[in-house]
């Protein structure tokens, strides 16, 4: 029997290292949102969001200390406040939604 030896060399699609980065990102976190401390699902699309400390636009990169794990409602603050002008750590620890 032949085994079908995987592609070792190809490189990896954008998607496919921000997916890799975002499991980092949430296990590193062990899935709790570092804005409100609530444990989140592991079940992909239940709730827990890897993001960008440092955007990647920005020169941010993929590393695990460039990574936040949050919840769907404190993400969505973060970008509120940022799309205003607030840096990021102003935001992921003001109150105000």
């Amino acid at each position: 029997m032949t085994w079908l030896r995987p592609a070792v060399d190809r490189e990896c699609s954008a998607t496919e290292i921000r997916n890799r980065w975002s499991l980092l990102v949430k296990n590193n976190d062990k899935y709790i949102c570092r804005r409100c401390n609530k444990q989140l699902s592991r079940i992909a699309g239940c709730g827990a969001v890897a993001h960008h400390i440092i955007p990647v636009a920005e020169g941010g990169m993929h590393t695990i200390d460039n990574g936040a794990t949050l919840c769907l409602s404190c993400h969505n603050h973060v970008h509120i406040k940022i799309n205003k002008g607030i840096s990021y750590m102003e935001a992921l620890l003001s109150d105000s939604k």
